[in-house]
């Protein structure tokens, strides 16, 4: 427990899942549990039919390097799967992808770099130096990188819960700067949470001052019921047309164990706290049987197709009928393609 962001906190929210004991997040005011939120009417809903992309978030992206035979039987797999983008993770110097660049360009792959972490906002030297250095492999390498996209998630800083607005405010103006940055040499484009359109900052949805900068958005729809997907990024999708922005849709294949909430007010939780060599820590396991002002279980299985990846290949073989939606990003395909697994 820590006893300082206790203090400036107004509830405490203790997750459990089988596998890990007990997380603790400090908030100021009460979670949502997760439900999509109130729809908005598109007014340029499409009523015909568009071709989309498919895409993947492939995060292993060294276990590909430097192994010719396994990025070639990757990049085999994704065709199968009807994929014709991967955005890779970038690790280490630009000039190790170039095998693997010129593979995937040879079968008709596009390849995006994938960056981007919750300390980017408060160094985002990083960022400036990841554009640079994509765009300089570009100009030295017929076949370069597509585009950029950025999986920032500044919400995941550990003191978010006691700076929202402040840190929201960092992350647009570090989008706006990308932007001026970028000057449309490049496309690129942000990661987002589906629930982005219900944050107000200024008087704005923080989705709409998103998507006023980037290119395109991908929106972490993450349910496994086609209906579930589209009604979570309903308002991402209509905000897209109403800005003329292309909007993907991301869905999720690695394993998510099932997780069991409870939101506790920190007066309560001062009750649960015992010390060891001076250091404060829980000396009670929260359940269902304690005082508590919110109790909810998020299930595994209604957010990942895992173990069913051939599901989510059939979930992308539809398309919501918005002008804005672009196509479809996977996650979690790397669980299964890792190197070690090709043969």
């Amino acid at each position: 427990i820590d006893l300082h962001r206790l203090n400036q906190a107004h509830y405490v929210q203790v997750i459990y899942t089988q596998k890990q004991s007990a997380k603790v997040t400090y908030l100021k005011k009460l979670p949502s549990p997760g439900t999509a939120p109130a729809p908005v009417a598109c007014r340029y809903a499409s009523t015909g039919h568009q071709r989309w992309n498919r895409g993947a978030w492939i995060w292993k992206t060294r276990a590909l390097l430097g192994h010719s035979r396994f990025a070639a039987a990757f990049l085999d797999k994704a065709h199968r799967l009807g994929l014709d983008r991967l955005y890779l993770y970038l690790e280490g110097p630009l000039d190790i992808y170039r095998p693997l660049l010129h593979e995937a360009h040879a079968s008709g792959m596009r390849i995006y770099a994938l960056t981007g972490d919750p300390s980017d906002v408060e160094n985002p030297s990083v960022v400036y130096t990841t554009i640079d250095n994509v765009e300089g492999y570009n100009r030295s390498h017929q076949l370069g990188f597509s585009g950029i996209q950025f999986d920032i998630e500044p919400y995941a800083l550990s003191t978010f819960a006691n700076h929202e607005q402040a840190i929201y405010e960092r992350y647009v103006h570090l989008l706006r700067s990308i932007r001026s940055d970028i000057k449309g040499r490049l496309e690129w484009g942000v990661v987002v949470p589906f629930w982005f359109d219900q944050v107000q900052l200024h008087h704005e949805s923080l989705l709409k001052l998103i998507m006023q900068q980037a290119d395109n958005v991908a929106v972490m729809a993450y349910r496994t019921h086609y209906q579930d997907i589209v009604e979570l990024a309903n308002n991402s999708l209509c905000e897209g047309e109403a800005l003329g922005k292309s909007v993907y849709l991301g869905i999720e294949t690695s394993p998510i164990p099932d997780e069991t909430h409870f939101i506790l007010s920190t007066q309560q939780v001062l009750h649960y706290i015992s010390y060891y060599q001076g250091r404060p820590y829980l000396n009670h396991r929260i359940s269902s049987a304690t005082p508590l002002i919110a109790h909810y279980t998020v299930s595994g299985s209604e957010i990942s197709f895992y173990p069913d990846v051939g599901a989510a290949v059939r979930v992308t073989a539809k398309g919501p009928k918005y002008d804005s939606f672009a196509g479809w990003i996977i996650n979690g395909l790397d669980e299964d393609w890792h190197v070690g697994k090709m043969h």
